[in-house]
């Protein structure tokens, strides 16, 4: 039997976990609605990445997601002609917000080190700040709905955002190890350090400033032995 210790820990974490995803959500719409004339549209885009991964493509009706985002049914078509088009706005959405804002414009005199360091930094707290578009869109992927979007331009902006960012990654990473004392296939490293990144918001539970901050710093000493290169403290 599990101690009291045990049994109260995981309906903590569970708690804490629903406010970020409820707080996120609110991010997420005044963000999109800064760039759109209308909230409806950011409430639609949420709610879809939402509905969509917790009860699938299917099972998911333009009723529920018109509940779900608070509006009238009939209002979804006034600004997406189908749940496939949605979905391919909502999956186009994300990735353009996440690459934004992780990847971000590099500064002239910033070093590969510390343009590969501040990627990596930003991709672990954008999943943090936004878990609904982190969540949502890994499981989006991982049960192919980009097959679902319908219309071919959209498969092929939302393949092109999801390259991008392991593109920049695999640059800064081949960069980086040519000096190397031992030399490793750069694509490999990219992929494992991309991964090992991407599943930071399926397993940790934030529970301060101070434990996400040894996070970060954690995750990039790994990187940091993996490539073989010199040590740059986050934030440094």
């Amino acid at each position: 039997m599990d101690s009291p210790t045990k049994q109260t820990k995981a309906p903590r974490k569970r708690a804490g976990y629903e406010a970020r995803l409820a707080e996120s959500e609110e991010l997420a719409i005044e963000r999109e609605n800064r760039t759109t004339r209308s909230d409806t549209r950011a409430r639609l885009l949420v709610a879809a990445l939402e509905l969509f991964s917790k009860n699938g493509f299917d099972a998911s009706t333009m009723r529920d997601l018109a509940q779900f985002a608070g509006i009238k049914a009939p209002a979804i078509y006034n600004h997406f002609k189908s749940k496939e088009a949605l979905l391919g706005e909502a999956l186009l959405w994300a990735m353009e917000d996440f690459n934004e804002r992780v990847l971000g414009p590099r500064a002239p005199e910033e070093s590969d080190i510390k343009a590969l360091e501040g990627i990596l930094e930003r991709h672990i707290r954008y999943q943090l700040e936004n878990p609904v578009i982190a969540r949502a869109f890994d499981i989006l992927m991982a049960h192919n709905l980009l097959q679902r979007v319908g219309e071919i331009k959209f498969q092929q902006a939302i393949q092109d955002r999801l390259r991008l960012y392991l593109r920049e990654v695999t640059k800064l990473v081949s960069l980086l190890i040519e000096d190397a004392p031992v030399k490793s296939d750069y694509r490999i490293l990219s992929s494992a350090i991309s991964t090992m990144y991407d599943q930071v918001g399926r397993w940790y539970v934030s529970a301060s400033k101070a434990a996400d901050n040894h996070l970060v710093a954690t995750y990039w000493d790994l990187t940091r032995r993996m490539l073989g290169v010199g040590d740059t403290a986050p934030g440094a």
